[in-house]
């Protein structure tokens, strides 16, 4: 997970990842990158829909502080993904919450 839970703060460590993705942005000029926020389903839909958004705005602004194309990049926040909690277990829970990097031309 990158985020604390139920917050837009970044976790510790979770920059490395992030740069390599940014890296990733930087050597492919050409192509669009839609930076995709989910969040599981603990809260109210309009909750949920405003976190992942923050998290999603948080990512990009990330992204383009360690040299991202700001026009190569798109931030949207999904938000929640309906998770059948009597079927998962914690970890399959946490699945819910994702950051997904769409890629298109």
């Amino acid at each position: 997970m990158i985020f604390v839970p139920l917050s837009d703060e970044m976790k510790p460590g979770s920059e490395a990842s992030l740069k390599e993705i940014a890296a990733i942005v930087r050597r492919n000029p050409g192509m669009r990158f839609v930076v995709v926020c989910y969040i599981d389903s603990n809260g109210m839909p309009e909750y949920c829909q405003n976190l992942s958004a923050r998290r999603a705005e948080k990512l990009l602004r990330f992204l383009m502080l360690n040299g991202a194309d700001k026009t190569c990049l798109t931030a949207k926040g999904a938000g929640w993904v309906p998770v059948d909690s009597r079927s998962l277990s914690l970890g399959e829970k946490a699945c819910g919450n994702q950051v997904v990097l769409e890629v298109g031309r």
